[in-house]
């Protein structure tokens, strides 16, 4: 099995008559730097006299002073959209750009409030990263997982409202699973004291307070570790590997990880799940600010909901493993709000 290693890219298997569309899938959400405008220069001021030159320059050192601080950060800070995807490393793919423009196009087309200036994509796979877009950016909306927005947005600095979410793999809701080899770990019970990895970006206060039950807890029952690419991890766990290297006992995978690694026949006929997870909210798009009117709110939404009719609305979809995007379930986010913001 290990020959099979070098087939999988990012944590993802690309291996297979999938290998194309696979790489399609997983290398669309990259972002690029955004490259602010250059400021123009101010025309010099020349004096006819000693006393004209001594009354102007002060004034024009202040214009000066004003222009680069106030204007210069208003124009230069173009309003856009963020996706957020913890853990993947596909988001620093080349095909991000043209993914964007879809985006960008999509919603210019159909929206009035986002028609009326440019609109910019941003990427993040880290917490940091999209906290940090979010504080410098002047983001319109945001799709980012349940988990991120319950730990970091629900009460964040930026007013941030949830619109629709997006069934995903045939299914309203999301779960994670604990999976090891067939040879290893059958219980929660046989995993306490061992080391699970999960993927590198993960809301750890999400995992302890929604994911995991109660009486098995990281950092108390197990050691969890965040890994950059879970298909070497996978492989690690069932090879063995170096003897610096320490195999996890299991792996944490979300439903979008556990259905990839799922149609490797190959390697799935030596896994099991150990555990399950209860039913977590999906993928969110969510407004942010507080200046977004119902009718804006609505024309939104409506766009939204339109994608899965669209051509060019279909083929976005598509490359988020989505049919559509449907109303909040508000029942099982309110109920995993309760559970994380629970003393």
């Amino acid at each position: 099995m290990r020959h099979r290693r070098q087939q999988l890219v990012c944590g993802r298997e690309v291996s297979h008559g999938e290998l194309k569309k696979k790489q399609l899938h997983n290398s669309v959400l990259r972002t690029e730097q955004s490259a602010f405008h250059g400021r123009q220069s101010v025309p010099k001021v020349s004096a006819d006299s000693s006393v004209r030159s001594a009354t102007l320059w002060p004034l024009v050192a202040a214009l000066l002073l004003v222009y680069l601080l106030v204007p210069a950060q208003a124009q230069e800070a173009p309003a856009g959209f963020l996706i957020v995807k913890l853990g993947d490393e596909a988001v620093v793919t080349e095909a991000a750009a043209e993914y964007l423009n879809g985006v960008t196009e999509y919603f210019r087309a159909r929206v009035p409030r986002l028609a009326e200036q440019p609109l910019q994509g941003w990427l993040a796979n880290t917490p940091d990263s999209a906290l940090a877009i979010l504080e410098r950016q002047s983001v319109e909306f945001a799709y980012v997982p349940a988990a991120f927005y319950v730990q970091y947005l629900q009460t964040g600095k930026r007013t941030v409202t949830p619109l629709a979410q997006t069934p995903r793999f045939g299914k309203a809701f999301e779960t994670y699973s604990l999976v090891a080899p067939k040879t290893g770990a059958k219980t929660l019970a046989d995993l306490r004291g061992q080391v699970v990895r999960c993927a590198f970006g993960q809301p750890i206060a999400y995992l302890k307070r929604v994911v995991f039950p109660p009486d098995f807890q990281p950092g108390r029952d197990f050691r969890l570790e965040a890994a950059t690419n879970l298909a070497d991890e996978m492989f690690l766990m069932l090879e063995g590997g170096a003897p610096d290297e320490t195999p996890a006992a299991a792996l944490l995978l979300d439903e979008e990880l556990y259905q990839f690694f799922q149609s490797d026949e190959l390697t799935w006929q030596e896994l099991r799940a150990v555990w399950r997870s209860q039913e977590l909210p999906r993928e969110l798009l969510v407004t942010v600010g507080t200046d977004w009117r119902p009718a804006d709110r609505e024309a939104l939404f409506e766009a939204l909901l339109e994608m899965e009719n669209d051509p060019e609305g279909s083929e976005l979809l598509q490359l988020l493993n989505s049919r559509g995007f449907a109303p909040v379930d508000t029942t099982l986010l309110n109920a995993t709000l309760i559970r994380f913001n629970r003393k």
